[in-house]
């Protein structure tokens, strides 16, 4: 996972492989800077799967409930017992996947 997610630079340190400027707009105090439920409603068009890893401290029932509200045609993978996130590869999210993938058009 720490390989995936960051890369040894020439000066011997490890950097991300992810834009770092997503988690400081996350953290900012103003409101506006946090709301993500526009830039979700706008996927209204695509067919979606939701990995969920159910012990995770960003993702919460009660956000994924919300989604569900937003979006009862979105299917929905709970993994128990994971963390914030999925790395893909559990059983159960496999299974989902495919399950997504053979139901698409």
């Amino acid at each position: 996972m720490a390989e995936k997610t960051y890369a040894r630079g020439d000066d011997g340190r490890l950097h991300p492989r992810w834009d770092i400027r997503l988690v400081e707009a996350l953290g900012r105090a103003d409101a506006g800077a946090t709301e993500l439920w526009p830039l979700f409603g706008a996927l209204a068009h695509i067919p979606l799967l939701l990995f969920w890893g159910q012990e995770s401290k960003l993702l919460t029932a009660s956000t994924v409930a919300r989604m569900r509200e937003m979006r009862p045609d979105m299917a929905v993978a709970g993994l128990p017992g994971i963390g914030h996130a999925p790395r893909l590869v559990e059983p159960l999210a496999i299974a989902a996947l495919d399950r997504f993938l053979q139901a698409q058009p």
